[in-house]
């Protein structure tokens, strides 16, 4: 597709936003068009609106795989920004770091649900298992967590394995 071509270029993409949402304001039942738009939004590190927005096509077509895939995908690149941010910080007491610590788990744990189903919709991908397990590592804190991400793991080096 032609936005994919263009939000994964090195060009700012953001000229191309506009007429994205043209094309959708024509064609609002059109998943792919709310793919390449997350995709232009995720480029410019306009992480809610790209959320937001592959969150309709997931709306319109739920069981699409790249796009449940995208949208945990997304989330993801949005906590890692926030833990960057987290991580140029100085804290003067542990309760602090922990807090802010949980504030980026919470964005991280977002990412579960749509890859999970992403998952269910395509088994067989071996980079979906890895940010799985790598999700569940982050928030093994969590007793369901940690038993999810030995799953994951034990998935993982079956795969790998291959």
């Amino acid at each position: 597709m032609l936005l994919t071509l263009y939000a994964d270029n090195d060009e700012d993409p953001s000229s191309l936003v506009a007429i994205v949402q043209s094309a959708i304001e024509k064609n609002p039942e059109n998943p792919n068009l709310y793919q390449g738009l997350a995709r232009i939004y995720n480029k410019l590190k306009d992480w809610d609106n790209a959320i937001a927005t592959i969150r309709k096509a997931v709306e319109l077509e739920p069981e699409n795989f790249y796009s449940n895939y995208l949208e945990g995908d997304v989330i993801i690149a949005k906590g890692n920004a926030l833990q960057g941010e987290v991580d140029k910080q100085t804290f003067t007491s542990r309760d602090q770091s922990q807090k802010a610590k949980a504030e980026v788990d919470k964005v991280f744990a977002e990412a579960l649900a749509p890859l999970e189903k992403a998952h269910s919709l395509n088994s067989g991908e071996l980079v979906i298992v890895e940010l799985l397990k790598n999700l569940t590592f982050r928030l093994r804190e969590d007793p369901e967590m940690g038993k999810k991400y030995d799953t994951y793991l034990e998935l993982f080096n079956q795969m790998s394995a291959k």
